[in-house]
């Protein structure tokens, strides 16, 4: 087990990578003006981010 520290934001090509994609009014993304960053709430989101690029081994796998 490593514990890793997520940061509260992230790009936006990383939340349509991993399937958050705005879907209106009733969106619950909220977006920093002037940017292409993202609040987000879990840290599933930033880390799919920084395992984006990667593929992983099996014997890497929990």
């Amino acid at each position: 087990f490593t514990p890793i520290s997520t940061p509260d934001v992230a790009h936006t090509q990383i939340l349509q990578g991993i399937g958050f994609m705005p879907r209106g009014p009733e969106t619950q993304i909220y977006s920093i003006e002037n940017t292409d960053l993202n609040l987000v709430a879990t840290a599933e989101i930033t880390l799919g981010g920084m395992l984006s690029d990667q593929i992983l081994d099996a014997d890497e796998l929990p």
